[in-house]
Parts: structure tokens; sequence; C-alpha cells
């Protein structure tokens, strides 16, 4: 039984692996998804247990400067990928309601895919974001929102570019993107000492920006499952983005609402009810 299982589990991963696109093939971490499954399970291992072990004697790290230089580059490389979407849609080569993935060798073609997997990468910089709380033994910062989020997007960031590297999807990068660039913003002028750090009044409000641009997300993706029949996108991965908007969306709003004492916008049990009434309609 164990060894059909198994078999059965073989085919499934080929049949799969089948649907990849090959201009992805030889780039790096994208042959196989293991490297990244190690990555990531090597990730949650020091973050949730190795890391606050070893730090439980250790004076905290003072990563200031670090931070400076890393919030910086995020901010810059967030800003790029977010002006490269930009252009993109502005030069009418994307569209908001349906756009297929172009799998062709053509120049522009490739250069989305590129854009794509750069998006990839930068989902694996962010996991720096917790190593620092960690070193810095900001223990209250590693809450299981934290890693889930950090675990869960360089996965669906790996499968875009594996599988679709462009069209529909690459909104949402487009978008995570800028509501990064104002994220990291805000994280860089945090570090610049007591004196400017009373002036960021706007902490709340970057994670309301953050839950509405999950929404954003939800509603650009189930519009297609739900109005758009007729494109050429998978159907599968549309409805994962659904799902994980969704779930990131309750689940920050439930961080919201420990730390400032409300929710934001649609409550998590109304949304819930609304999307699934959508889909069983």
């Amino acid at each position: 039984m164990a060894s059909g299982m198994a078999a059965g589990f073989i085919r499934s991963y080929r049949e799969l692996m089948e649907k990849a696109d090959d201009r992805v093939e030889d780039w790096f971490l994208m042959s196989s998804p293991l490297p990244l499954a190690c990555i990531i399970a090597t990730y949650i291992w020091f973050v949730k247990y190795a890391g606050p072990k070893w730090m439980e004697n250790k004076e905290p790290y003072d990563l200031r400067r670090f931070l400076q230089f890393y919030n910086v580059f995020q901010v810059c490389f967030n800003g790029w990928l977010f002006y490269q979407g930009l252009v993109g849609w502005s030069s009418n080569l994307q569209s908001l309601t349906c756009a297929p993935v172009d799998h062709s060798r053509q120049p522009f073609a490739v250069k989305v895919a590129s854009y794509v997997w750069w998006y990839f990468i930068l989902k694996l910089t962010e996991l720096t974001d917790t190593i620092t709380f960690v070193l810095r033994k900001k223990k209250s910062h590693v809450s299981n929102l934290h890693v889930l989020h950090h675990s869960v997007m360089p996965m669906s960031a790996w499968a875009g570019a594996k599988f679709v590297p462009g069209g529909h999807t690459t909104f949402v990068g487009f978008l995570n993107s800028g509501v990064h660039v104002v994220m990291y913003s805000y994280y860089f002028l945090s570090t610049l000492g007591p004196e400017v750090q009373k002036q960021l009044f706007w902490k709340r409000h970057v994670t309301s920006l953050q839950m509405y641009h999950f929404l954003i997300i939800m509603l650009h993706s189930i519009q297609l499952l739900l109005l758009r029949g007729d494109c050429n996108y998978p159907k599968s991965f549309a409805t994962w983005i659904v799902f994980q908007a969704i779930m990131f969306y309750v689940l920050f709003n439930e961080f919201y609402k420990q730390q400032y004492g409300k929710t934001v916008g649609l409550k998590p049990v109304a949304l819930q009810k609304k999307v699934v009434s959508y889909l069983l309609a």
C-alpha cells in the first residue's frame, strides 16, 4: 500500500512538473522545489528553535546600521519591481481583468518571466526580517503569523515563477512590491532614533495598507474565476491566490485587533461568508 502511494505521488509530481515553463528550468533554484523546501525548513527551524536557543544567554546584537542598509535595499528592490510592473501595464501590455501567460521566447515575454523570478528572489531576501528579530532578541516579533507569512510567500512566488511566469497574477507582485516600498520606508525611518520614531504616527496605517492590498488581490483574482471563464489562465493558481489573500487578510485583521483593539475594513467572518457565497453562486 505504501509503495502504491509513493508511486502515485511520484506520478502526480511528474505530471505537475510537465506543466512547468521550460524557459525557467535552468534559472537559480528553479529546477526543483527541494532546494526551496530545505531553505524554508531551515528558516523555520532557526527562527523558532535554534536561534532563540543560541541567543538565550547572549546580549542582543546591535544591528541598526545593517538594518538601515537592508531597508534601503528593500525599498530600492521593491521600487524597481513596482516600476517595471507600472511600465508594463501603462504601455497596455498587461490587462487587469484577463492576462494569459505568454510562454513564448519573445524578448518581452522572457523579460516578464525574469521579473516574476526576481520577485521570488525578493521574497527569499525578506527572510532576513525574522533573522534580525532573533538576533536582536525581539521575541514578540517572531509571531506565528509573521513566520507563516514569510514561509508561504516564497513558496507561492516559486510556483508562480515555475508555472505561470507572467500574465494575470503578476498583478500580485506589482501591488505587493508597491506596499513593501511603504513598509520598508517606515522600517528605515524607525532606525533613525527616538526623535524620528516620535513622528512615525502611521505605524498602524502600514498594517492597514497591507490588509487592503490583500482585499484588492482577492477581488482581482476572484473576478477571473467568476466573470472571465474564457481567460486562458490556470484557474487553480487564481484560486490559490484568492485563498491565500483571504487567509492573510483574516490573520492580519486579528493581529490588528490585538494591537489596536479594532478591526480594519470587512470583519473576517463577513469576508469569508461573502467569498463563499460568490464561489457557490
